[in-house]
């Protein structure tokens, strides 16, 4: 659904900062740490979140190099790229 989306923007020549696309890529391997972390620890939604972010983009800078201008911007991104995925889980029940 995201990245329709982002078709779409680059279509209508309109901006896409590769931070977003980052975030979309990197999505499921976070929610799927976060939700192991909820689980095996207990922590809130919140501090999981917070920790499966950092352990994945940690990974990930380890086999690419994600520039610093967009690896600090890459958690926003994460919570704006939640909110859309629980809205379209929602809108599908």
């Amino acid at each position: 659904m995201r990245l329709q989306d982002t078709d779409q923007r680059v279509a209508e020549d309109k901006p896409v900062t590769p931070a977003f696309i980052y975030a979309a890529l990197l999505w499921y391997p976070v929610e799927l740490r976060m939700q192991t972390l909820l689980v095996e620890s207990g922590l809130n939604e919140i501090d999981a979140l917070n920790i499966a972010m950092t352990e994945v983009l940690d990974d990930v800078q380890r086999t690419i190099a994600i520039p610093k201008r967009f690896s600090h911007e890459y958690p926003g991104y994460l919570g704006t790229a939640r909110t859309i995925d629980q809205t379209c889980r929602s809108s599908r029940l």
